[in-house]
């Protein structure tokens, strides 16, 4: 199956001094990155929260390529620029480019002799060509996403392939635990209660950046509070990002919040949420939605 997705947020770094800047804002090692692989990779806020969450793809020895998980690459942009200071670096947004998703045999198509499939987080090699790249995804089965200068239509694809199912691409992203952090939710959560140690996404062994000191101190003496699960609801829309989620007996103070759902069926919504630990365990509702049940294999931990 192949995937018409929404327009990504891409951004590009650029020159002399791109990945060592990159590695001086960003929690995972751009340093030890190869040229022609990618990793998952977080830019955080002094207090260790998660301002973005990307793909960062490195497809030449001095150009980086960040594949946002949410957010506006234009905002995201500006806010890196301001730390460039005497950097030999360029950054730039890549608005007209467009995004697939690609999963079973359309995946693995062409590939079957390229590690892009070895392990439950993603492989990590890149796939890139002249106006394209693409990237393995987590999931059940095999999942590429694809990026690409030209319109999906333009492309050798059979229209009979082509389904703008989007949702049916997000729900693959949500049973994998992969989040996805809108507007509503960035500068809200650290790392580890986004699973994103799981995704190898955080270094502990590389040079200072924004929040390493909130980071480091949660990992190797703990106090998460907070942990990614997947849940359930009866709902007949998805609640936005953002959206409260409360234990039913008590309204006073939210137990979590949504990151992203899809529809599953007219009257099911799977979502990903962070849920307050201590209340993880209790009935669960959502403002305007049925109650809450937590999904077969969940919370998404750290390993």
């Amino acid at each position: 199956m192949i995937y018409a997705l929404p327009s990504p947020q891409l951004i590009e770094i650029h020159g002399d001094d791109a990945v060592a800047f990159a590695n001086a804002q960003f929690c995972n090692d751009v340093l030890e990155l190869p040229i022609g692989d990618w990793q998952y990779n977080a830019w955080l806020n002094p207090q260790g929260r998660v301002h973005a969450f990307f793909a960062l793809l490195r497809p030449q020895e001095n150009t980086l390529l960040l594949i946002l998980r949410g957010g506006r690459a234009n905002e995201i942009a500006v806010d890196l620029a301001r730390y460039k200071f005497r950097s030999k670096v360029s950054i730039r947004t890549m608005p007209d480019w467009h995004a697939q998703g690609m999963s079973g045999a359309h995946a693995v198509a062409d590939h079957s002799s390229t590690d892009l499939f070895g392990d439950a987080s993603g492989a990590k090699k890149l796939l890139q060509g002249d106006g394209w790249f693409a990237i393995a995804q987590p999931g059940s089965e095999p999942r590429l996403l694809s990026l690409t200068a030209a319109p999906p239509e333009q492309l050798a694809v059979g229209s009979d392939d082509l389904t703008h199912d989007a949702d049916a691409w997000l729900l693959a992203d949500i049973c994998a635990g992969l989040p996805q952090l809108e507007t509503a939710t960035l500068d809200e959560f650290l790392p580890q209660a986004l699973g994103l140690e799981r995704l190898d996404t955080i270094s502990f062994n590389k040079g200072c950046y924004p929040g390493q000191e909130v980071v480091a101190r949660v990992h190797f003496k703990g106090g998460n509070k907070r942990q990614l699960h997947m849940v359930e609801l009866a709902a007949q829309e998805s609640p936005a990002a953002g959206t409260a989620i409360y234990a039913v007996t008590d309204d006073s103070q939210p137990a979590g919040v949504i990151l992203q759902s899809a529809c599953v069926s007219d009257t099911q919504i799977l979502a990903l949420a962070v849920l307050r630990q201590e209340l993880a365990d209790q009935a669960l509702r959502v403002a305007g939605a049925g109650a809450i049940s937590l999904a077969i294999g969940v919370p998404l931990r750290n390993t």
